[in-house]
C-alpha cells in the first residue's frame, strides 16, 4: 500500500498524477469520490489547479478531525484574493490537521513529514535525521527547506541533534 494518497480532479489527473510519480514515488492517486466512499489512514495531498472548491469542501467535511492529515497544494498561480477563500474554506470545515502549499517543494516536504511522522516504529529517528532526509531526498539547502517550512534558517543552524521536532512544524 502506497504511504499517500493524492486526490485530484478528473480534469488535472495527468498533472497530479506526474507530480505523484516524479516527487513522491510511491503515491496512489483517487478521486474525491474514492475518498469520500472510503477515507484513507495515511497523508493525504489535494493536487487542485482551479477555484471550484466544491469537491474539496465536501472531503473535508467528510474526513474526521485528526485523521488524516492532508496538504493542499495548489498548483497554478492564484490572485489573493482566491488565495483567502480557500484559506476562508479550511478554516471553516478543518481547520487542524490541514496545510495549504503553492509550491511543490512545499507540498513535497510537508506531505512526506507527515507520513514519515506517522509510520510506526518512527519514534527511533531523530528530527534532525528526519530533516537530512528530506533535505537530501529533494536536493535542498537548509535555507530553502526552512523557507518551504516557514520557519527560519537559524531553526535548523542553532538546535542540537534530536532537538526541534520538525512534526511541530508541519503541524502549524
Amino acid at each position: 500500500m502506497a504511504s499517500i494518497v493524492v486526490c485530484a480532479e478528473p480534469d488535472s489527473w495527468q498533472q497530479a498524477s506526474r507530480f505523484a510519480e516524479k516527487v513522491l514515488g510511491n503515491a496512489e492517486l483517487k478521486s474525491f469520490e474514492d475518498l469520500r466512499r472510503r477515507a484513507p489512514v495515511q497523508p493525504l495531498l489535494v493536487f487542485l489547479t482551479n477555484t471550484d472548491y466544491h469537491r474539496l469542501r465536501s472531503l473535508l467535511r467528510t474526513l474526521k478531525p485528526a485523521s488524516p492529515d492532508v496538504v493542499i497544494y495548489y498548483a497554478n498561480r492564484l490572485a489573493p484574493e482566491e488565495a483567502a477563500q480557500l484559506g476562508k474554506l479550511v478554516g471553516e470545515t478543518r481547520p487542524k490537521h490541514t496545510n495549504v502549499v503553492f509550491e511543490a517543494k512545499a507540498a513535497a516536504a510537508t506531505v512526506l513529514g507527515h507520513s514519515r511522522s506517522s509510520r510506526p516504529g518512527n519514534g527511533n529517528v531523530s528530527s534532525a535525521n528526519r530533516t537530512r532526509q528530506l533535505r537530501e531526498h529533494f536536493g535542498l539547502t537548509q535555507t530553502e527547506l526552512a523557507h518551504a517550512l516557514g520557519v527560519s534558517r537559524a531553526a535548523f543552524s542553532r538546535r542540537p541533534m534530536g532537538g526541534l521536532r520538525l512534526q511541530r512544524i508541519w503541524q502549524r
